[in-house]
């Protein structure tokens, strides 16, 4: 059977009207990209969205359009006001069902944080929910928190739902990643900032336009200014080794063009 496509592509997705409204600021999504592109996944669309279905929906189908891994953070927890489990069945078209494993796994962890407190009903239907998945769902336990992480396998994409706590969060993304090592991409982010004198500020832009097109795996931002240019350059290679040869490549490859046409005036 021909292996499974990586995941190159991924979309974040953060639930929580506090976030929207500034109350709150969200590290989260940045904290997960960074994670993501560390493993070779580009993130090619972010977004936040309200804690009601049809926005959460909403934001998956934007971030659907464009990404094979879709990272959810937030709306996990017990309250009614966190729905992004059950948004998310209902949107990939699954029931919801309890786990006993989960339900115990919770109730074990309340007890010895909370004693005989986490018997009530309130902790009990707070134990339920939590514990109520997608069929067909996979689970870890949460290392410092009760949320459990949740990833959701279609056959065109990947769901991974995590708690907005942010770190339990970062507690359980590593562990979710780890679980889906064989769909990543292999490969490695790579990035680099170079800088050097530029003697003609106005002409950068030509060279600038000619090396994009010349490395087009590469991320060019730049920054002219007083007489300097500094620019940061990325790229996914098949190892930091090779990236940065690239990158490298690509530096001199600009500077060269400068030593040879100053004024940019063959590239206008």
């Amino acid at each position: 059977m021909a292996r499974t496509a990586p995941l190159q592509t991924a979309g974040v997705l953060t639930v929580g009207r506090e976030v929207l409204s500034g109350q709150v600021t969200d590290t989260n999504a940045t904290w997960i990209s960074r994670a993501l592109i560390r493993k070779g996944v580009r993130v090619v669309r972010r977004a936040t969205v309200d804690d009601n279905p049809a926005e959460i929906v909403a934001g998956l189908r934007f971030l659907e359009e464009q990404a094979r891994l879709i990272v959810t953070t937030g709306g996990m927890g017990p309250t009614d006001d966190d729905r992004t489990v059950e948004v998310v069945a209902a949107h990939l078209g699954r029931r919801l069902v309890r786990i006993p494993e989960i339900e115990h796994w919770i109730r074990e962890r309340h007890l010895r944080l909370r004693g005989d407190a986490a018997r009530s009903p309130e902790y009990r239907r707070a134990q339920q929910k939590m514990a109520t998945l997608p069929d067909g769902a996979r689970w870890i336990p949460n290392p410092v928190g009760s949320a459990p992480g949740i990833w959701i396998s279609t056959q065109e994409r990947v769901y991974l739902l995590l708690p907005g706590v942010p770190r339990e969060l970062e507690a359980l993304l590593p562990l979710l990643l780890e679980q889906l090592r064989d769909r990543l991409p292999r490969g490695v982010y790579v990035e680099a900032i170079q800088e050097g004198p530029v003697p003609y500020e106005a002409q950068m832009a030509a060279h600038l336009e000619r090396l994009r097109r010349a490395y087009p795996d590469l991320y060019i931002k730049t920054h002219v200014g007083d007489g300097t240019l500094r620019l940061h350059l990325s790229t996914f290679a098949p190892d930091q080794d090779a990236g940065r040869q690239r990158i490298q490549e690509a530096w001199e490859t600009l500077n060269r063009w400068i030593k040879e046409d100053p004024h940019g005036t063959s590239q206008s």
